[in-house]
């Protein structure tokens, strides 16, 4: 399996395992649904054509529905 395959790859760089990740199904149709999980949970993610796969940064927080990733920009 592809994502199963992308998880081991990214693991295997060093990515950490509780790395936030995301699984959009229909981004902008009727029935969007996201589940999130962590890099090591992934793997086992159902996926198909219609599906985005999200995968967090080291500073990647998961926060009510969101997946959060600050940018470092300052309040003027």
């Amino acid at each position: 399996d592809h994502l199963q395959r992308a998880v081991d790859i990214l693991l295997a760089a060093g990515k950490a395992e509780h790395t936030p990740c995301a699984v959009v199904r229909n981004i902008g149709r009727p029935g969007q649904d996201a589940e999130f999980y962590t890099l090591e949970t992934l793997r086992d993610a159902s996926v198909d054509m219609f599906t985005t796969v999200f995968i967090g940064s080291s500073t990647t927080v998961q926060e009510g529905g969101w997946l959060i990733t600050p940018r470092g920009y300052h309040k003027p």
